[in-house]
């Protein structure tokens, strides 16, 4: 009898699917369980951001800060910065964060104000081209003052180390949480939407409370205003509300509170140069 040599009929040691099929059930795995343990985690971040005081988020900030020396600002940048910091002062007394707020004024093209860690607020001089009115410029500084007060900014920061942290265990680099990103930006922005509209509802207390009205507030949505250019649902991975979307909740908070309008202070920084 002559032996002809041939492989066993099963082996349990060799996988007997395809490999491209094996590869994608395996990081379908991994991207779920991560997705899993992020959504928890950055429950946990919610939480433990109410338990930060903001003495300790101002040591945390000053312990990774690599601020360098400021350059001496130009003084029509300094005179700017003085009078957008008292608006600021003045609004403040109708809502106090906690701790004394320092603002930034920068020359951009951008129009945009942001809260950063630390109690700082950055005015970048392009949105002063937006806003038609010293009302219009509070409502945006009185919303970042809304960001402040429920510790956005913190929450934020929180979950993209969270996403990166949970990446860099995973898979021993921080290439997942780039895959993830798309997941990562529709979940954020879902959140940070919703952060928004609290924000705005906060701005327009606190313009009730500094002016006696709410006129000026949707100044620079009805600058942003545009036609739709972009493609379906892309306004779902924004983390701020299309702006006629933002002007329609802004008037209907002001409605639903009983807020009235007024006429408005003009703008101080129309006598000033901005760039």
């Amino acid at each position: 009898m002559q032996y002809h040599a041939k492989l066993p009929d099963q082996n349990h040691n060799v996988s007997h699917q395809n490999p491209l099929r094996e590869f994608l059930t395996l990081l379908a795995g991994i991207i779920a369980f991560v997705l899993l343990v992020y959504w928890v985690l950055g429950f946990f971040v919610d939480l433990a951001v109410d338990y930060i005081s903001p003495e300790m988020e101002m040591a945390i900030y000053e312990s990774i800060s690599n601020d360098v020396v400021p350059v001496e600002p130009p003084p029509f940048i300094d005179q700017t910065q003085r009078e957008i910091q008292t608006l600021l002062s003045a609004l403040s007394t109708c809502m106090d964060v906690g701790f004394p707020i320092n603002l930034t004024y920068r020359q951009s093209d951008t129009p945009n104000a942001f809260a950063a860690p630390g109690g700082k607020m950055v005015v970048l001089s392009g949105l002063l081209k937006h806003v038609k009115s010293e009302n219009g410029l509070a409502f945006v500084l009185a919303h970042e003052l809304g960001h402040f007060k429920n510790r956005d900014h913190l929450r934020g920061m929180g979950r993209s180390v969270v996403l990166v942290a949970l990446s860099f265990l995973a898979t021993g680099n921080v290439y997942l949480s780039k895959l993830l990103m798309p997941v990562n930006a529709f979940q954020s922005a879902q959140f940070s939407q919703g952060r928004e509209s609290d924000a705005d509802a906060v701005a327009l207390a606190i313009l009730q409370c500094h002016y006696g009205h709410v006129a000026g507030t949707t100044e620079f949505f009805e600058s942003m205003v545009k036609p739709d250019k972009d493609l379906p649902l892309t306004h779902y991975f924004s983390t701020h509300p299309e702006a006629q979307a933002r002007i329609e909740s802004i008037d209907k908070i002001s409605q639903d509170k009983g807020y009235i309008k007024a006429d408005t202070t003009p703008a101080f920084w129309l006598t000033m140069p901005l760039n």
